[in-house]
C-alpha cells in the first residue's frame, strides 16, 4: 500500500512535467500520456473488482494492464527518470507482482500440492522478468521497484513461505532480502 501511495505522489511530478517550460520534457510526458491514463483506469477497475471479491475478472484486468504497461516499456524505455519511474517502471513492477498476488488469492485450495508446485515455479518468473529488463535494457529502476514490490508480496501472501520463494544468496549476496 505504501509503495502505491509513493507511486501516486511521484505521478504528480509526472503531471507537472506536462506543464513544464522545457518543450523536450513536455513532449516526453505527452508521449506516454495515453498509457498513463489507461494504466490508471485499469488500476481503478482492478481495485473495484478486487474489493468485490471478483478475483477472476480482476486478474483479467490486471493482465490487460500488464500488456499495456509492457508495450509502454518496450516503446518508451529511455525517458528521463522522473517520467520513467512513476509512469513506466513503477506501475509495471507493481502490476507484475499484483498478477501473482491476485492469482494467489484466486486459487481455491492454495495449500494443495499442485498449487504449491505452481507457486514455487511461477515465483521465480519475478526474478527472470527483472533480470530480462536489467540485461536487455541495462535498467536499475525496474530492478529496484520490482525487488521492493516482491518483498511486499512475500510479506503479505500466505500461499508460500518466504524460504520457498526467496532467491538464493548468490543472486543477491549483499541484499537485506532475508
Amino acid at each position: 500500500m505504501a509503495a502505491r501511495i509513493v507511486l501516486f505522489v511521484l505521478q504528480g511530478g509526472y503531471i507537472a512535467h506536462l506543464f513544464s517550460g522545457n518543450i523536450e520534457r513536455v513532449n516526453s510526458a505527452c508521449a506516454v500520456g495515453s498509457h498513463f491514463i489507461l494504466n490508471n483506469l485499469l488500476h481503478f477497475a482492478f481495485v473495484m473488482l478486487f474489493v468485490r471479491s471478483l478475483f477472476g475478472w480482476a486478474e483479467l484486468i490486471i493482465i490487460l494492464n500488464f500488456i499495456n504497461l509492457s508495450s509502454l516499456y518496450f516503446r518508451h524505455n529511455a525517458y528521463a527518470r522522473f517520467i520513467h519511474l512513476p509512469v513506466v517502471s513503477g506501475p509495471l513492477a507493481w502490476t507484475f507482482v499484483a498478477i501473482y498476488w491476485n492469482g494467489a488469492i484466486m486459487v481455491p485450495n492454495s495449500q494443495s500440492l499442485v498449487a504449491r508446485i505452481f507457486g514455487n515455479v511461477f515465483i521465480w518468473s519475478i526474478l527472470v522478468y527483472g533480470l530480462f529488463f536489467i540485461l536487455a535494457y541495462k535498467v536499475r529502476i525496474l530492478q529496484e521497484t520490482l525487488l521492493r514490490d516482491t518483498k511486499f508480496f512475500f510479506r503479505t501472501t500466505r500461499w508460500a513461505s518466504i524460504s520457498q520463494c526467496s532467491p538464493p544468496r548468490s543472486v543477491f549476496p549483499n541484499s537485506s532480502y532475508r
